[in-house]
């Protein structure tokens, strides 16, 4: 299987600790996400500057270290960037919005940018910037489908689409952008 379609499967996961957000208190979802934050900033900082070293800790940190770094992207100078930024963009919007923006936002990033990815680069024949045409109409359809279950139909379609464009654009990573601005923009949709 393709190392980027492996990935974009990891990255899916995260849809799991939105789900579990609506059985468990918020607080707990803040602090769920903010660990696992904290966590993957820890450990990039600790690969970026530790050297490989074979006492028997070490053995056993260099086995997850290399299972870890199968799931990133080639070259990358800030391993584990992308994890970070993603449960952070998640633990932002579960404190910035109520439950089912916070929800919605976050599923959208979990299952949009995913099936962004996995559909471009699998069926992605017309260019838009690094993007697709097919990818990003994967990203709305999916991100619309998920993000039903949290808010009514009229924001689910508005906040997959403005994900979609912040991926096309954002030049801030977009797993941190992608629910914050699609949140922002559901919130003002729930006003009308």
């Amino acid at each position: 299987m393709d190392k980027e379609i492996q990935r974009q499967l990891v990255h899916l996961s995260g849809a799991f600790f939105v789900i579990l957000a609506q059985f468990i208190p918020r607080i707990h979802t803040i602090a769920i996400f903010v660990s696992i934050a904290l966590f993957f900033f820890t450990y990039s900082r600790y690969v970026k500057n530790s050297k490989r070293s074979y006492s028997v800790v070490n053995v056993v940190e260099n086995k997850i270290r290399s299972l870890f770094l199968k799931f990133e992207r080639d070259n990358v100078k800030n391993p584990f960037e992308g994890a970070f930024y993603f449960y952070a963009g998640c633990a932002f919007s579960f404190i910035l919005f109520p439950l089912d923006i916070a929800s919605a936002s976050s599923i959208i990033l979990a299952v949009g940018d995913s099936f962004s990815a996995i559909i471009g680069r699998l069926f992605g024949k017309h260019r838009i910037g690094q993007r697709t045409v097919e990818g990003t109409l994967a990203f709305v359809l999916t991100a619309f489908l998920a993000s039903v279950f949290f808010v009514n139909p009229f924001m689910a379609l508005s906040g997959a689409i403005i994900g979609s464009l912040v991926e096309l654009t954002s030049k801030i990573n977009d797993n941190l952008t992608i629910p914050l601005v699609s949140g922002v923009f559901m919130l003002l949709v729930s006003f009308f």
